[in-house]
């Protein structure tokens, strides 16, 4: 007659790409056994199951980490001639480009994007802008971040070198950390090419000024 098995053991090993290689996630998939003679799972040939199919649901999660320190005051950039605006007036050279940088710590693992969102905007680049009246003008900020040398451009793995960062997660950044890391050194640059401090020169007394918010995400 019918009888019933009231303990079932299974015993499994999965074999993974390595996590920290994977994109954070959700990962899912089901194995489907036989139940019954010649089955995968067979109790003898006059054993018949009510059900003959077992079937095992996989379900694992993957989370990226990243953890990303500015120092204070690193909300404000002031761009400037490399020597400063003193040097360069005393020089009598052409228009120089300004710049500016933040060093800040970076720390996790997997892969995660970067990209901006900009008060103004010149294309795909922030930009700074100026209001006095007839003189009103904009120029862009090139904006770029150089990361340890655990942290790699996806895909290809080049060096994470002053890659530029770009408005809108349509044109993010992509990186990869080469397994788990603890904080690390890691730049912000900002420049104005020569071409439009040019530009700027021409508003003598005006101030230049924008916001550009730095997003970086795990979410690909």
């Amino acid at each position: 007659g019918p009888f019933k098995y009231t303990h079932f053991n299974l015993a499994y090993s999965l074999l993974t790409p390595n996590p920290l290689d994977m994109d954070a996630g959700v990962y899912s998939g089901r194995l489907v056994y036989s139940v019954g003679p010649g089955g995968d799972i067979d109790f003898g040939d006059r054993t018949v199951a009510n059900d003959n199919n077992l079937t095992i649901n996989f379900q694992l999660k993957v989370n990226a980490s990243l953890k990303v320190d500015f120092p204070p005051g690193a909300y404000r950039a002031v761009l400037q001639p490399v020597q400063g605006w003193q040097g360069w007036m005393n020089s009598g050279k052409p228009v120089p480009s300004l710049s500016a940088s933040h060093v800040f710590r970076i720390a996790g693992s997997g892969f995660f994007k970067a990209y901006l969102n900009c008060e103004h905007l010149i294309g795909q680049d922030c930009a700074i802008s100026t209001d006095t009246g007839s003189d009103a003008s904009q120029v862009p900020v090139d904006i770029a971040v150089s990361l340890p040398a655990s942290i790699v451009q996806w895909p290809g793995n080049q060096p994470a070198l002053k890659v530029p960062l770009k408005y809108g997660v349509e044109n993010a950044a992509l990186f990869k950390m080469g397994g788990l890391h603890g904080s690390q050194s890691a730049k912000m640059h900002y420049d104005v090419r020569a071409e439009h401090v040019a530009e700027m020169v021409e508003n003598p007394g005006s101030t230049y000024r924008g916001l550009a918010t730095i997003i970086f995400d795990v979410n690909l």
